[in-house]
């Protein structure tokens, strides 16, 4: 070599291919694998960084190609390699530059131990290059990806390969490098793939990429991007429950580009923020345009990005349409990949907490498809598991157990869950029988335009779920439907009952008394001559008022079954129960079977009750009756029951008489005793509906057994004789009671003076009215108050006859609801008519009992002092009604005329009201009334007068400085009432309107009072 050559030019002339590296001033040269070292060298340092990378020593890409270019045409069978190393600058971040310098070093060292005769270069920060033989290839790839994957030093770093055949003697190496990137690159979002050849497909793609990029702004701006609906079905009864919005980019250049196109391009250049603002609006829009038709509407989700929360606030963009459209929150679900969470846990953790305190429901999506989705769920909070549906792709037994599994996970953690990819009828059998909520998938309808997706479901026979109906079914997120117990799902509307779902052993219990369909169950429930049917009938009601679990025994034609049933929900009538078969009242029933014959089971049906005693030493009872479900605890023993019967059941003054009647000890003596075998007594025992007719009780042995069956039925008897005969002959029957008969009379003679002297003289406005709400007595002070001459002004007479009531509705339903369930009303606000004026008048409302039943109600009036009760409030929401608006108007304009003192009224309209209604029912907008009521009364804060006008209409009036005090005042209660996310139970988004009025602004007075009421 001459030294009269720079190391440059030396280089260059060299027959062979060589690599360079500068290590403390020593060029080291690679010359055909030769490790040769020369520190005579004159060094052009300016030439050397300009073509070799300081750092690994290697050629740069200008100087690599050159490399490459001497003498192209010769080579045959050669490839180019083009390496990426990704997360590498996170990795930087995470460990310092100096650590990142050396990573690349070993990684540089590395590919050169690899691939020794062949021509390296690293073209920039993370990206290598190597031009070699197609020798043995894919081993040399697989070695060096595992090399660099397994260093120590490269924690957290992957590598992608991309691999260009030279086949074209004629093609720039620029060109063959540029291939070798593209199919490098088209690995991005692989996970399972770290070298890729390149295809002539995969410059199509580069360059439908290059078009996506640069026309996005304007797909955006011309609509191109469409919204597609794919339709979410509840699996249990196969409705309609939802909608997935997908994006579909129709061009005018291109066609229908499908998501996996456009999608990955946009979020590798981060763009997608452009794409997911977009469908956001339409589907906001969308809601608008159906809701303005009265067309059906439900619930629709939509998949965010993690770059949508890095590249815009994405929560203030979806909060922006939907108060622009009127969005209801709880028609809008956010779907987020677990990926998301694997970079940006802590940024998206924050957003899904505000997406949650708003009233917005979060799914996580596609579970199961990355490697973190456990640790996802126990660091966040989510309302639905999507699974992947890779799942249901491959559905064989390993796959089922798998979602089996994520179901039972989910309903544990309380939320719900939705397969995707459902084709086939059996995987939707699948899936209802292990009670995943809901499916998603082409069996109901593939992608289409919104009106297309819901009429491929109507012409199913696929109805509409209603937006009550969807918080209805929501409770069978409670039911653990994999549970190894007999139970069924069913609908009750207080007439007729529907089996939903039964498990299998449900079913099969059902066919060994000869049911064979759930059809035929309904059907027996649902025949009101059957005695069974107004069993259940009247069980349910029980269920119904307690919501607790009850048990009730039904005998069938080959066996007794309990049966534990709880209400899920309510929704307009309508009831969702789940109804499990004890397994141990099945086992139990087979010995009471041997000794319970035929006759013994038909007479089941005669009774109300019956409970079967065990006094064989194991001091427990096993209930059969249809009543006593929630007794039935086996543990706490016989005494425990029947004290819980007693006190819950009997009528407080038959429960001494009961205990010693069904007392453990005196059991055995009493039937012995008895002429007919039997133990006999009546008591006044509570019924379904609050009243306490008088019943017989009867205790029987079974024989052969050391038990006793305890039979309940009313008796033939309702005449007060009757009830004073069991009396008398209990107190005159037991010698120790003998002595207290004296007393009983006396204090009956105590009892009536008592009380007529309260009616005389009580200063307590007293009433009491029959079981037909007509007045059967008034105290002298209840005369006083309504201005009567005498009782016969009232008895016999019912409120409405009398016209003194506004709220008369209110006050029959009321009543009606005291007299039918014995319910005690605490506070009954009654709008009366008084002396002229409009008045509230407070009321405390209780059941009387007369022999045991409910015969009317009794009653005082609580805010009976004068002047108290003049009505300025508003008998719903206790702010100020009308009259009180006015009058409290009238001072603020007084005050405004005659000392000048500015005040301004804020009008706010609930016009969600009508829409509350409409969907959830009058009971849920009068919640919805109290909850505005309260926040807007809270919110003021004693600075105005609050009141309802009408209707959804709530009025402020506050005294100020300066305007913008009013303004801020005006947004608080916007804010606040905006918050609101529930009402009674149901979702619920408020968008209210409000108007401000100042005094100062208004000519004249009766320009004045027109605006403010």
């Amino acid at each position: 070599m001459s030294k009269g050559k720079t190391d440059v030019q030396t280089f260059m002339s060299s027959p062979g291919r060589e690599e360079s590296f500068l290590n403390e001033g020593t060029l080291t040269r690679f010359y055909k694998g030769e490790d040769r070292s020369d520190t005579s060298f004159d060094l052009d340092l300016k030439s050397i960084t300009w073509d070799y990378d300081l750092l690994t020593g290697l050629p740069c890409m200008k100087k690599f190609l050159d490399l490459v270019s001497t003498d192209f045409q010769q080579y045959e069978n050669y490839v180019f390699l083009y390496f990426n190393l990704t997360n590498f600058k996170l990795f930087n971040a995470k460990y310092g530059m100096e650590a990142g310098d050396q990573l690349l070093i070993e990684i540089a060292n590395i590919l050169k131990n690899v691939f020794k005769d062949d021509c390296l270069s690293r073209f920039s920060d993370d990206h290598f290059a190597v031009f070699t033989k197609d020798h043995e290839l894919e081993t040399k790839i697989k070695r060096a990806y595992q090399l660099i994957r397994h260093q120590p030093f490269a924690n957290g770093i992957d590598v992608k390969i991309g691999v260009y055949k030279v086949k074209e003697r004629n093609i720039n190496p620029q060109t063959a490098c540029d291939m070798a990137k593209i199919a490098c690159d088209s690995m991005r979002t692989k996970n399972d793939r770290y070298f890729e050849y390149y295809k002539p497909e995969l410059l199509r793609r580069m360059e439908l990429a290059d078009y996506i990029i640069t026309h996005i702004d304007e797909a955006v701006a011309n609509d191109y991007i469409k919204v597609y609906y794919q339709p979410v079905i509840r699996t249990l009864n196969r409705t309609l429950c939802g909608m997935e919005a997908l994006a579909r980019w129709i061009d005018p250049v291109k066609g229908f580009m499908s998501p996996g196109d456009f999608i990955p391009v946009l979020e590798e250049n981060h763009l997608i923020h452009k794409l997911d603002r977009h469908i956001a609006k339409l589907i906001c829009q969308n809601y608008s345009k159906r809701v303005a038709n009265d067309e059906p509407i439900m619930p629709v989700s939509f998949n965010l990005s993690r770059l949508d929360f890095l590249s815009c606030d994405m929560f203030e963009v979806l909060e922006k349409y939907v108060k622009e459209y009127k969005v209801p929150r709880d028609m809008i679900h956010i779907e987020i990949t677990e990926s998301v969470f694997v970079e940006d846990g802590l940024i998206i953790g924050d957003v899904i907490r505000r997406f949650h305190n708003a009233g917005y429901q979060v799914w996580m999506d596609d579970f199961g498809s990355g490697f973190s989705s456990l640790n996802v769920l126990k660091d966040y909070d989510f309302d639905e598991l999507k699974i992947d549906m890779v799942f249901l792709s491959h559905f064989n037994n390993r796959s089922k157990e798998i979602v089996k599994s994520t179901v039972g996970m989910a309903k544990n953690i309380g939320i719900q869950s939705l397969a995707e990819g459902v084709e086939t009828e059996e995987q939707l059998s699948f899936l209802r029988e292990i009670g995943c909520e809901k499916a998603q998938g082409y069996l109901f309808s593939k992608p289409s335009p919104y009106m297309d997706a819901l009429n491929a479901c109507i012409s199913k026979g696929i109805q509409v779920e209603t937006r009550a109906r969807k918080e209805f079914f929501d409770a069978l997120n409670k039911v653990d439907f994999m549970t190894d117990s007999a139970f069924a799902i069913i609908e009750d509307d207080g007439e007729k009952v529907e089996f939903l779902f039964a498990n299998k052993d449900f079913v099969c219990a059902l066919k060994e008394n000869d049911i064979f369909t759930k059809k035929q169950a309904s059907a027996i429930v649902n025949s009101p001559h059957l005695p069974v049917a107004k069993l259940y009938r009247r069980f349910i009601k029980t269920v119904i008022r307690t919501r607790q679990p009850e048990v009730v025994s039904f005998p069938l034609k080959k066996a007794i079954v309990q049966l534990e049933v709880t209400c899920l929900s309510q929704c307009q009538g309508h009831y969702l129960h789940h109804v499990r078969m004890s397994d141990r009242c099945i086992e139990k029933s087979i010995k009471v079977q041997r000794s319970m014959n035929m006759m013994l089971r038909n007479i089941y049906y005669l009774y109300d009750e019956i409970m079967i005693y065990d006094l064989s030493g194991s001091n427990d009872h096993l209930n059969l009756t249809p009543t006593l479900g929630k007794y039935v605890n086996l543990e706490k023993g016989l005494e425990r029951e029947i004290e819980l019967y007693c006190l819950e059941k009997i009528f407080p003054e038959d429960q001494q008489r009961f205990r010693e009647f069904a007392d453990k000890e005196l059991l055995s003596d009493y039937v012995k005793t008895s002429v007919n075998g039997a133990s006999v007594g009546y008591f006044r025992t509570r019924d379904e509906n609050g009243n306490y007719p008088w019943k017989m009780h009867t205790i029987i042995p079974i024989p052969q057994e050391c038990s006793y069956m305890h039979c309940v039925n009313k008796t033939a008897f309702k005449d007060v004789d009757f009830g004073k005969a069991i009396l008398k002959d209990y107190y005159f029957s037991m010698p120790r009671m003998k002595e207290l008969d004296r007393h009983v009379k006396e204090d009956i003679i105590i009892k009536s003076e008592l009380w007529d002297n309260m009616i005389t003289y009580s200063n307590t406005p007293y009433f009491w009215k029959n079981e037909n709400r007509e007045y059967e007595g008034v105290s002298d002070t209840f005369l006083d108050y309504y201005k009567l001459k005498g009782k016969e002004d009232i008895i016999g007479k019912k409120d409405e006859d009398l016209h003194w009531y506004i709220n008369e509705g209110q006050i029959i339903n009321e009543e009606e609801d005291i007299l039918k369930n014995g319910v005690i009303r605490q506070v009954s606000v009654c709008q009366s008519h008084k002396e002229g004026l409009l008045k509230d008048t407070i009321i405390v409302k209780k059941p009387y009992y007369k022999d045991g039943f409910v015969a009317g109600l009794i009653g005082y009036i609580v805010n009976f002092k004068e002047g108290e009760n003049v009505v300025s409030n508003d008998p719903i929401t206790g702010l100020l009604n009308y009259d009180g608006i006015v009058k409290a108007a009238i001072s603020y304009e007084e005050d405004y005329h005659i000392y000048g003192i500015e005040f301004a009224c804020i009008i706010i309209e609930i016009m969600e009201y009508d829409r509350i209604i409409k969907a959830y029912g009058r009971e849920a907008g009068t919640s919805l009334l109290r909850k505005a009521a309260r926040i807007i009364y809270d919110t003021v804060d004693g600075r105005g007068t609050v009141g309802r006008l009408e209707g959804f209409t709530f009025k402020v009036m506050t005294k100020f400085n300066k305007r913008e005090e009013v303004e801020k005042l005006s947004d608080k209660i916007k804010k606040a009432l905006y918050e609101i996310h529930e009402v009674a139970g149901f979702s619920c988004t408020i968008f209210p309107h409000i108007n401000i009025h100042y005094a100062s602004d208004i000519d004249g007075v009766e320009n004045l009072f027109y605006q403010m009421l």
